[in-house]
């Protein structure tokens, strides 16, 4: 069954009278001073949807037919058409999703997630990225001014965070860093960006090496406007001055969103490590900045940056686009999955090679074994997708128990190809998955929310460091081996300390 999307009548979308039951007075307060609401007990609520991209055209799959995929052959490289696609972008305000999950980056330690109309986050939260002031976030929260500004689609990143109201005016919060969009410090609650206040957006990510050390940190913003025009902010170089190019323009760090490249008509971005990628309205990927780890998709040089974005002539009917630290992935409109990159941990969630290059394949290929699919999400090196079926299958690395099937590999190697997660026991009909640094949430269509993979960071910053992002009160390092709803006390046996 086909889920039409529809449009919020307003500048401001108001909460469900059913999330809004469940909130005092005392808790609608203005934005400066709105705290989080704490989820005590399970509330009816409206069916959580997937976000699906906001003002494309695409809507949710209903076959589960394959069509034929690209040919494993490198593709050659071509410039930008300078013709840009026929198709008419949306002109007017972008529609709600209806609820779901935000478009993550791969080192995210919390998460946000959209239920019956309203806004709840869990785990790390020292910057404020989830929109409020309390840290850290054990069980889940509502968060009061996300739904009082009208947020209906969140991208989220490391401190920060980007979000779109109904009007599709844009909007930041958490931690000091150029992809706030303003010269603010920082800030708790969301505030509206003022160098783009008459500009209406359609889609939004954060991308960059957001958690790395010193010598490799970099932050960048991305959003598309409503005429299909591509903006940017943010920090593109580390400390060495190295630019990566995902400004798209080759220009240095800046603070206020600046567009950048006209004529394309996308109707998405995403971006990654090193690299962006943006849809088009024919459904066509263009990408950008480093092929470090060939995310770039359409060169066999390691060493190529590209400040403008370039077509990969082998991908079509493309609806969504998901990154990972050494991987990108794309996602076709019947639901076929195609990977490139660096093959850490099977993180392309297949043997096979296309344009192979010291372990990295530089041009996608086909994800066999995997059914039709209906959303994809990436953390570090794993990648949790969501199936026309409403199952859940993941592949990549599983050394936290990312892929929740009981089970942890040695090292962290998964399986060569996607494997079939445990379905949370109790669970309605899955409808968004969301994948964060190395573990894993879904949504059921009563809002009700299942973790699986590790508790705390795995990188050297956060060793031994309980980051909460399974959105429990489990203080020591565990791993949590199967999607469960988050506990107060324990694992129900399913908890191990990470090898």
């Amino acid at each position: 069954m086909r889920e039409k999307l529809t449009r919020l009548p307003g500048a401001r979308r108001r909460l469900s009278r059913h999330a809004a039951a469940g909130i005092t007075v005392a808790a609608v307060v203005a934005l400066g001073a709105a705290l989080p609401v704490a989820l005590t007990a399970a509330e009816p609520i409206d069916n959580a949807y997937v976000n699906w991209p906001v003002g494309s055209d695409y809507e949710r799959p209903n076959s589960g037919d394959f069509t034929p995929g690209p040919t494993t052959a490198p593709p050659t490289t071509t410039p930008p058409t300078t013709t840009p696609p026929t198709t008419t972008p949306p002109t007017t305000a972008p529609p709600t999703t209806g609820g779901g999950v935000p478009v993550s980056n791969f080192e995210n330690r919390f998460g946000l997630y959209r239920a019956g109309g309203s806004w709840y986050g869990y785990g790390m939260n020292l910057a404020s990225q989830q929109g409020h002031g309390t840290n850290p976030v054990t069980n889940p929260v509502v968060v009061q001014a996300l739904n009082q500004a009208g947020i209906v689609e969140v991208a989220i990143a490391g401190s920060n965070a980007l979000g779109l109201d109904g009007n599709g005016k844009l909007w930041s919060w958490g931690g000091v860093s150029p992809v706030l969009g303003t010269n603010a410090t920082n800030t708790q609650v969301p505030t509206l960006i003022p160098a783009v206040s008459n500009v209406s957006f359609t889609s939004i990510s954060l991308g960059g090496m957001v958690n790395n050390a010193a010598t490799s940190h970099t932050a960048i913003a991305a959003a598309i406007d409503t005429n299909g025009d591509l903006w940017t902010w943010g920090k593109p170089t580390d400390s060495r001055n190295v630019n990566n190019y995902m400004l798209a323009d080759g220009g240095a760090a800046r603070s206020v969103p600046t567009k950048v490249r006209s004529g394309y008509k996308f109707t998405r971005v995403v971006l990654g490590a090193e690299a962006g990628a943006a849809i088009d309205a024919n459904k066509k990927v263009w990408t950008w900045g480093k092929n470090t780890w060939g995310g770039l998709g359409n060169t066999s040089d390691p060493l190529a940056t590209r400040a403008a974005p370039q077509m990969l002539t082998t991908l079509s009917n493309v609806v969504d686009l998901s990154f990972s630290h050494y991987t990108s992935h794309a996602l076709d409109e019947s639901g076929v999955v195609y990977s490139w990159g660096k093959n850490t941990h099977s993180a392309l969630g297949t043997s096979a090679t296309c344009g192979l290059v010291d372990g990295i394949n530089t041009c996608p290929i086909k994800v066999a074994g995997l059914p039709a699919v209906a959303q994809i999400s990436s953390g570090f090196e794993h990648t949790v997708t969501l199936t026309k079926a409403g199952e859940i299958w993941s592949f990549g690395g599983n050394e936290n128990g990312e892929h929740g099937t009981n089970s942890e590999a040695s090292g962290g190697n998964g399986p060569s190809g996607p494997v079939r997660t445990t379905s949370p026991s109790g669970a309605a009909a899955i409808t968004g998955v969301l994948a964060l640094y190395a573990g894993s949430l879904a949504i059921d269509a009563n809002g009700t929310p299942y973790t699986w993979g590790s508790n705390t960071g795995t990188s050297q910053a956060l060793v031994g460091q309980n980051s909460s992002q399974l959105g429990n009160k489990i203080t020591q390092a565990c791993n949590q081996l199967i999607p469960q709803k988050p506990q107060d006390q324990t694992f129900n046996g399913n908890c191990k300390t990470p090898k």
